[in-house]
Formats: structure tokens, C-alpha cells, sequence
């Protein structure tokens, strides 16, 4: 759509300025091709004003510009049948449309400037203060003064809508800068971005319209030139396709956006690691404290891997093997029986041990599986360090378990407050929060990118700076949603999804923020 636009909008700048076909060609051209533009522009509102079911500061805001567009559809379409049988009136039907527009529009502007919780910077707000002062005055000097000084009392009527016009362009002109500033730089500020210079365009064309006119220099003798060609007529139709393209834009994304079902199930992860170490016959000569925390026997010293753990002498020979060949063990997956009788999955890691020479003498397992609590409080320190050092080096996927882990307890917090912000604004204000977490990540130098469908991608990130910025990430849309709504709401909302987890998940995620956090 985006190439489409830009190749009309392109040969209909070449026509303007070569004044391609002649005079009379051109002025037909921009005449006859607004109105279609503008019935187009009024069908993509009409998309999106049906798609915010939800959030009445979305469905005034959109319906305040489907109204708008809607009027300026008709104004067109009438004017353009008035070109076609060489009328000029003035006032006329066409006026009245395009003056009542202006209505719907700024309430729908209003109505979004009011209901987005992020506010222009100071900076930018001084920007938006010299810029407006800047059109003001030279509006009022070239365009207001002068058609105050040649009033004519005869033509009261026809004054009072020459000075109307610029005035509603200036109002519309301060509402639209104040909005400009306001969107990040995702995909839904994109959209919207477009639809706001839109608007800048054809305010801007207005007013030269206005100066042009009162002055004689639109399509003096009937013949085009630049200011009439380009200044005028390309930026009004410019607008139109903006408008279009924008609005397309935000069609396409906010069609994806659906409140979540959600899941307080987390996958859980690997929290207890018990150490073996073998000889070279697979025979026990040490385990940590924490193994009594899973099997019966009361002394595995001396005893084969096999009895030790519960399983087979072939799954034995079968691990032997492995680290012998591969020089690794990695997530070898058995079946184990706690002293209780209940069963658990678990992952066996291991590396081979070597005297001097490279003969294998032993190797060093961890058992790695999810018990209740905190079992690894009765490993040493030395074990302790050596867990992350034999997962990695026997390529142990943990990492990804707790990853996993983390995505599904966070993300439940995050998207329990999209929810909010869907119910609170329609897609577009979910939307704006997604912005604002996709901006937050920038900031912090995060991998992660969101959308709609899932709230977020990228999980590349290790353990403890995926922990540490998904944290972050809820305190920004808790921050974002209470800025909508109000604290207490979101507060009972977190609230809700905290009583769902289970206590055991609450202290998993909680133990390995603070150990992926101290590299163990």
C-alpha cells in the first residue's frame, strides 16, 4: 500500500509541477481526483471505527473523524459536480459540509489528546508553542488582517466564511501538533503519524488557499503555477492519501488485537541438583546432601549408578558410554521415585573426570529435577558454583526451562494489564502500551520485540537479563495502565493474577531471579 501511494503520490507531483496534459488539465485533474480520495478516506475510518468495539475514548475518537471525513466526502464530491458544470458558488452546499466537519473532527482530536496517558515533554511542548506562534502570526498578518481591512457589509456573510476558515485550520492546527508528539515509534505510532501530517498537510494547504485566493494568485487567467499547482492542490491530495495509508496501517495492526485466556500454570523448570561422582566402573564414591531429598537408599557410597539412582544396569551402560564418547553427558532423561513413592522426571548432565595422562578415571553427574522448596540450600558452596559450569559445558538446556518459566509468569502479568488496557480503550490503547514496553526495551538495550499475538518475541536474552527485564516490564505497563485507569484498579488486577500462581511458583521464580542473578 505504502509503494501503491508513493508511486501515484509521485506522478501526481510530476503532473503538478510539469503541468503535464496543460492548464485546464491539471486544474480538472486536482478537482475531479479529490473526491474519490476522500470517499476512500471515509471507508478506511468507517473500518476502524467498527473495529473499537470496546474503550468508548477510541469509538469517540473514531467516530469523530469517520463524521468529519464523511462531510468533507460529500463537500467534495458536491464541489467536483460543480467544476463539472462550470459552477462557482460561493457560499454554497459544499461550505456547509466542509465547515461542519470541523466539529467531529477536533471533538475526536480532543477526545484522544484527553485519553492517552503519555503527555508531550517539556521540550516538545515548547516546540509545539513556537511552532503554533509562528503560524498564528504569519497567518494573521497575510491572511486574517487582510480580509478584516477589505470587509464588505454587503458581503458580511462571505467575509464571516473567509475569516472561518483559517481560524478552524489554526484551532485544528494546535490540536493535531499536540498529538504529534505524543506517539513512539512503533508500528501504531507509525500509522498514527501519518493520519497527524495529514492533517498538517492540508491545514497547510488551507491556508495558502486562503492567501492565494484573497490575493488572485490561484490559477491567475485560468493558468496553473507552482504555488497553485503544488502548494495547493499536491498537498490536498497528499492529505488524502496519508489519511488513507494511516488509517490502512492501523487497520491491518489493530485487527490482531484480542484479550488473552489466560494461563497460571507456568512450565515449571529444574530446581534441585544433585551431584554423583563415579569412578571409572560407574561406582558412587560421593553425592551432595540434597540426595537423600529423592531416594531411599541411606549410603549410595560404593554402590553401582545404577542402584543409586533407580535405573537399569543397560541405562548405566548406556550413560558410561556417552561420556566416554562424547566427552559430555547431556540431559539424559530418566524416571525417578522419590522415598514417598512419587514419581519425577529427571535430567542427568555430566562431564568425564581425567588424571594427567587423559585416562578416564570418573566422571561428575548432576541430577537435575523440580522438588518442592529450595533443595539446593544442602549443596556447598563449591557444588553450588559447579552447577552452572557443568550445564553449560555438557550443554544442558535448563537455561531455556527457566527462560520458559519466566515468560509464563511475567507475561501473565503483562497481558492481565493488556487486558485492561483493551477494556479501558479498544485495540488502540493496548496498542499505545505495547509502544511503550517496545520503547522501554530500546532503552535498556533488551532483544525483545511485542505484539499483539503473543505480547512478546525475542527470548534470546539470558536467564538473569530476561528475569530482571521482564520485572521491568510489568512495572511499566502497571506504571502505563494506572495512568489510564487508576492505581487501585491496576493494583486488584495484579493482585488477581498473584493469588492464581501457586506458592511453589512465586518461590521458583523468586530463587532463580536471585541465583541467575548471582551467576549460580
Amino acid at each position: 500500500m505504502a509503494l501503491i501511494a508513493g508511486v501515484l503520490g509521485l506522478l501526481n507531483l510530476i503532473v503538478n509541477i510539469l503541468v503535464v496534459g496543460g492548464d485546464e488539465f491539471v486544474y480538472n485533474l486536482n478537482s475531479f481526483l479529490v473526491s474519490p480520495l476522500a470517499i476512500i478516506t471515509s471507508l478506511m475510518a468507517t473500518l476502524l471505527w467498527r473495529q473499537m468495539k470496546s474503550g468508548m475514548q477510541s469509538r469517540l475518537l473514531w467516530a469523530g473523524l469517520f463524521i468529519g471525513w464523511i462531510c468533507w466526502a460529500v463537500a467534495e464530491t458536491l464541489w467536483a459536480g460543480y467544476s463539472l458544470t462550470g459552477q462557482d458558488p460561493y457560499p454554497s452546499w459544499a461550505d456547509f459540509f466542509f465547515l461542519i466537519a470541523y466539529i467531529p473532527l477536533s471533538i475526536g482530536l480532543i477526545s484522544r489528546i484527553i485519553g492517552l496517558p503519555k503527555r508531550p515533554e517539556k521540550s516538545q511542548q515548547l516546540m509545539i508553542w513556537a511552532v503554533s506562534l509562528i503560524v498564528v502570526t504569519v497567518a494573521t498578518f497575510f491572511i486574517l488582517i487582510p480580509i478584516v481591512q477589505e470587509y464588505d457589509p454587503e458581503l458580511w456573510f462571505e467575509g464571516l466564511l473567509s475569516l472561518f476558515y483559517p481560524l478552524a485550520d489554526l484551532i485544528l492546527l494546535l490540536l493535531v501538533l499536540n498529538l504529534l508528539f505524543t506517539y513512539g515509534p512503533g508500528d501504531y505510532g507509525l500509522g498514527w503519524r501519518l493520519i497527524l501530517v495529514g492533517f498538517v498537510t492540508v491545514i497547510v494547504s488551507d491556508l495558502f488557499f486562503a492567501y492565494a485566493d484573497w490575493n488572485g494568485l490561484y490559477y491567475p487567467d485560468s493558468k496553473a503555477n507552482l504555488f497553485s499547482t503544488v502548494g495547493v492542490d499536491a498537498l490536498y491530495n497528499a492529505s488524502y492519501g496519508l489519511w488513507t495509508l494511516g488509517t490502512y496501517a492501523l487497520h491491518i495492526l489493530l485487527r490482531e488485537h484480542r484479550p488473552f485466556q489466560m494461563n497460571f500454570q507456568p512450565r515449571l523448570t529444574t530446581n534441585a541438583h544433585v551431584f554423583l561422582y563415579t569412578n571409572r566402573n560407574e561406582t558412587i564414591t560421593e553425592v551432595s546432601h540434597n540426595y537423600q531429598r529423592l531416594f531411599p537408599l541411606k549410603n549410595p557410597n560404593g554402590r553401582p549408578l545404577a542402584e543409586a539412582l533407580g535405573i537399569s544396569n543397560h541405562e548405566q551402560n548406556n550413560i558410561h558410554a556417552k561420556i566416554i564418547v562424547n566427552k559430555k553427558l547431556t540431559d539424559y532423561k530418566i524416571l525417578l521415585k522419590d522415598p514417598s513413592g512419587e514419581l519425577h522426571d529427571g535430567w542427568l548432565c555430566g562431564l568425564p573426570m581425567s588424571d594427567p595422562s587423559g585416562e578416564y578415571f570418573g566422571a561428575i553427574l548432576v541430577l537435575r529435577t523440580f522438588l518442592v522448596g529450595d533443595p539446593d540450600e544442602e549443596l556447598s558452596e563449591y557444588q553450588k558454583s559447579m552447577v552452572p559450569y557443568v550445564l553449560e559445558h555438557s550443554n544442558s538446556d535448563e537455561n531455556n526451562s527457566i527462560r520458559m518459566l519466566f515468560l509464563d509468569y511475567y507475561l501473565a502479568y503483562i497481558k492481565s494489564l493488556f487486558n485492561l488496557a483493551i477494556r479501558e480503550g479498544g485495540a488502540a490503547m493496548s496498542q499505545t502500551l505495547l509502544d511503550e514496553l517496545q520503547v522501554q526495551a530500546q532503552q535498556n538495550g533488551w532483544r525483545l520485540r511485542f505484539n499483539p499475538q503473543t505480547i512478546l518475541d525475542g527470548d534470546s536474552e539470558s536467564p538473569a537479563t530476561l528475569g530482571a527485564a521482564l520485572a521491568a516490564l510489568v512495572e511499566g505497563a502497571k506504571q502505563f495502565t494506572s495512568r489510564l485507569t487508576d492505581a487501585i484498579t491496576v493494583e486488584a488486577e495484579l493482585q488477581k493474577v498473584h493469588s492464581q500462581f501457586s506458592e511453589s511458583a512465586h518461590q521458583t521464580v523468586s530463587r532463580l531471579r536471585q541465583t541467575t542473578r548471582n551467576g549460580v
